[in-house]
């Protein structure tokens, strides 16, 4: 089973003593607990969690006299979509997919009215994690990296292609770097970038 997983982050925009800023923010968890006791009735117990946290703040485009909020000042549009597909092997080959979106402002407003580029906004790509415990641990330390700064998944970038890595076509140098590490073809290549990022 290789399960997905969601890039998750909270977009600001804000500027120094400016109070109309979008901010936009969504978090998403989900847990396995295993329990087992032979001594018990229940020998093994398996406990699944989920839980996401949304959180939108929109500008008010202006004020009314009484100095209530008059209108919004920016569109904003998301999505999620969370489906399990059930596996072979029983409860834990089962495949968990999560796919997220946003938009804002003029993005948001031609999501609204072109259903081709509401489509496009929603096709965001998928990442697998391999199930491997040492080359989830080299892509989870990579994706951190990469996770802090543009310029992070740009050195992440020169280095894969200096390697010569498969790099994934993002529209982003973040989108790419989260697809090159999570190429399972990759693994070797990042694992030796790993190392020289911790040098």
């Amino acid at each position: 089973m290789r399960p997905y997983f969601a890039i998750m982050a909270v977009a600001m925009a804000t500027s120094a003593g400016c109070d109309r800023a979008l901010v936009y923010g969504d978090r998403s968890g989900l847990n396995i607990a295993i329990r087992s006791d032979p001594a018990e009735g229940a020998p093994l117990e398996v406990n699944t969690g989920f839980q996401r946290r949304v959180v939108g703040f929109v500008p008010a485009k202006g004020r009314t006299a009484d100095g209530k909020a008059d209108g919004e000042a920016v569109d904003m549009a998301s999505r999620y979509d969370m489906r399990r597909t059930a596996g072979e092997k029983g409860p834990f080959s089962d495949k968990i997919e999560i796919k997220t979106a946003f938009a804002s402002g003029k993005a948001a407003n031609a999501a609204r009215d072109d259903p081709k580029v509401a489509e496009a906004i929603l096709s965001a790509p998928q990442f697998a994690i391999s199930n491997d415990p040492g080359e989830r641990a080299v892509n989870n330390a990579l994706i951190m990296y990469v996770s802090q700064s543009i310029s992070n998944a740009e050195a992440y970038l020169a280095l894969a292609r200096a390697g010569n890595l498969r790099v994934y076509p993002g529209a982003t140098a973040t989108t790419s770097a989260y697809g090159t590490i999570t190429d399972g073809k990759n693994a070797a290549g990042n694992a030796q970038i790993s190392q020289m990022l911790k040098k």
